[in-house]
């Protein structure tokens, strides 16, 4: 395992110019042919939350359930969504990493382990326009920054490092088994709802349903967002979530090494 992440680091160090160039390239191709380009990164999140916040507020009125937030209900929402797109795209993105670079597995020495960190700076750049727009809000709306702010690059951290591993890890088993990826692309809306997105998780008192809560690396970051916006709790306070959080990616990444020591020798044969 600890020979794998050391070769890891070590490709990314080497490659590192290579990686950040073929991210932008990966990107703009997904805007390839379109007159609006980048407009698209914004606006499609924005008719989301939209709809979200008319599907909660008014049909099923959720802003009066909401305790101890320092903003509107609104932001709350936002602080939850905005991370939430990204990481769900990362979800089925990260796991045909392999299928989309198949011909530079196949054809070229560029070493694999980078692959997925392409696809992830890829989603992680629209993450960051989203991102800052969503700051901007708060002032907008009359909330001042707060010190709370600066645990923000604590959560994007975290996240970025779990959806490397997750890429790695689910890029190599969606290229053995395309049954795998199915069952990701249908459990997407599913791991919306399991998330505590749209609804306050604390309103939720069964114990099955806290440790999925706490299980779950989704609900982590969309809650340490809101911990920072929302909430004014630094990442410290809740330290059995934070070690819930700490173990299941501690998992992925020996998951994710194991599969990669056993298959790197047979991915440009099976890819």
């Amino acid at each position: 395992m600890f020979k794998i992440l050391k070769q890891i680091f070590y490709d990314h160090v080497e490659y590192r110019t290579q990686i950040l160039r073929m991210a932008k390239v990966d990107k703009d191709r997904a805007f390839k042919g379109s007159d609006l380009g980048w407009v698209w990164a914004l606006f499609r999140p924005a008719m989301r939350i939209a709809v979200y916040y008319f599907a909660m507020v008014v049909g099923f009125r959720a802003s009066r359930n909401m305790q101890g937030i320092y903003c509107s209900y609104f932001l709350w929402l936002v602080a939850g969504l905005v991370p939430w797109f990204y990481m769900s795209g990362m979800l089925t993105g990260g796991a045909t990493c392999f299928r989309r670079y198949k011909g530079m597995i196949q054809r070229t020495s560029f070493p694999k382990t980078t692959i997925p960190t392409i696809v992830t700076l890829s989603n992680f750049k629209v993450h960051i326009v989203v991102f800052f727009c969503m700051l901007l809000l708060f002032p907008l709306m009359g909330y001042k920054p707060s010190i709370y702010w600066i645990q923000l690059p604590i959560y994007m951290a975290m996240m970025l490092i779990f959806t490397y591993f997750w890429s790695l890890a689910s890029g190599l088993l969606s290229v053995v088994s395309e049954d795998f990826l199915n069952i990701l692309r249908t459990m997407n809306a599913a791991m919306f709802w399991l998330s505590a997105i749209l609804f306050n998780k604390t309103n939720v008192h069964n114990p099955l349903a806290v440790t999925f809560f706490r299980l779950n690396p989704v609900t982590y970051i969309v809650y340490g967002y809101r911990d920072a916006l929302c909430y004014h709790r630094w990442f410290f306070e809740d330290r059995i979530s934070l070690l819930y959080f700490l173990a299941v990616s501690a998992i992925m990444i020996f998951v994710a090494t194991k599969l990669y020591s056993g298959l790197r020798k047979q991915l440009p044969d099976i890819v």
